[in-house]
């Protein structure tokens, strides 16, 4: 009897357990669903957008964040379904730092400019001991002090 009771409720388990997975959507591996698809194409229609604004046009980032509104706002209509503001503001606080990044790397580099000042060689701290000979007095000249970790300059 109890046998009976133990493979009815491990059937109702079962049942309950495949359905909550009917929800779900499967897809093959290595494939998107459509929001994620929709999400990408957004994300990579206001990235044009503004790398278009900010190389093309040369805008600076605030112009150019301006100039992209309709493909930020539909950014954020694929993204934020429920309107949660602050989501928002953080979909339009993400696209003004690309806009300024996009903007930096347009610029030119600053040691290429003519005003550019030459920077004097860095000295290490530390400098290497002199070799002694056989005799215990230092060689004539003593080798140049070499790093072994390489320097983050």
């Amino acid at each position: 009897m109890a046998s009976v009771r133990y493979s009815v409720l491990a059937a109702g388990l079962l049942t309950l357990g495949l359905s909550a997975c009917a929800g779900y959507e499967f897809a093959p591996f290595g494939i998107e669903n459509p929001t994620n698809q929709a999400i990408n194409r957004a994300y990579k229609d206001r990235d044009a957008c503004l790398t278009a604004q900010v190389n093309g046009n040369g805008s600076d980032a605030h112009a150019a964040a301006a100039a992209c509104q309709p493909q930020i706002r539909k950014l954020d209509s694929v993204t934020n379904p429920h309107r949660d503001a602050a989501v928002t503001a953080a979909i339009h606080q993400d696209s003004e730092f690309r806009a300024t990044r996009y903007a930096s790397l347009a610029r030119p580099a600053a040691t290429s400019s003519p005003t550019a000042v030459a920077q004097p060689p860095v000295q290490p701290a530390v400098q290497a001991p002199a070799p002694l000979t056989a005799q215990g007095q230092p060689a004539e000249a003593p080798l140049p002090y070499m790093p072994l970790i390489a320097s983050p300059q």
